[in-house]
């Protein structure tokens, strides 16, 4: 799709691979679209990682399905912790989440580089506002950094991006 116009549509998401990854991230906003991660993991019949993180009022999680079963669980909202595994026995404070899920995400291979829904409609220095039914090119901005007057681009090196429409 790089390079492409698409329509934007109301509901929609990406599947998208990084070089040299074994896993595909589905990005996406709405869960009831899709399904859950057991379903999900149930209907392509792999591994599912659902994944959701926000700076912003400092919350995190993560499900790992398989085979159709939630199979572990962390989360962290209002320094709260829920944490529910049959792969392993955990104590897990507040303050240790993130490196837990770090150390999860890496023991499985799994990189996951920070895009957003708009990011493949954007142009790598703001969220771009979205219009549906309007016409948009696909593309691969990076992030800019800018700082002290100099600009750095990071570009993630994506294998393939796939836009998917679940309703118009």
């Amino acid at each position: 799709m790089l390079g492409k116009k698409v329509t934007v549509a109301s509901d929609f998401g990406w599947v998208f691979r990084i070089q040299g990854h074994a896993w595909s991230i589905f990005l996406y906003d709405a869960v009831s679209s899709v399904g859950s991660a057991a379903e999900l993991s149930s209907r392509l019949s792999s591994p599912v990682i659902v994944y959701e993180c926000s700076d912003t009022v400092g919350a995190m999680g993560y499900i790992y399905a398989e085979g159709g079963r939630v199979r572990e669980s962390l989360s962290l909202v209002d320094d709260e912790v829920e944490f529910s595994s049959e792969l392993r026995t955990l104590e897990v404070a507040p303050s240790q989440v993130y490196q837990i899920a770090d150390a999860f995400f890496r023991e499985r291979e799994v990189y996951e580089p920070g895009l957003y829904r708009e990011y493949f409609f954007g142009d790598g220095r703001s969220v771009p506002q979205l219009d549906t039914g309007t016409k948009r090119l696909v593309g691969n901005p990076g992030f800019v950094l800018v700082c002290d007057g100099s600009e750095t681009t990071t570009i993630p090196p994506l294998e393939r991006v796939d836009y998917l429409v679940f309703s118009p």
